[in-house]
């Protein structure tokens, strides 16, 4: 991803929209593949992009 960025810098304003699309994708995913409900998971990505572009991010 990130060396996709390097070469396509005109593609970083559209990394907002395409963690939030991500992230309900797999919210969606989430509520048909477990037993959990909506208000028990996160509205929004609870990472910020550069978390996420963080090869070393440790996320749990």
């Amino acid at each position: 991803m990130l060396e996709i960025l390097q070469e396509n810098p005109s593609l970083k304003p559209y990394l907002d929209e395409a963690v939030q699309k991500g992230f309900r994708q797999g919210i969606n995913l989430v509520l048909k593949e477990t037993p959990l409900d909506l208000h028990d998971l996160p509205s929004v990505c609870p990472y910020a992009i550069a978390q996420i572009l963080d090869l070393q991010f440790p996320f749990h």
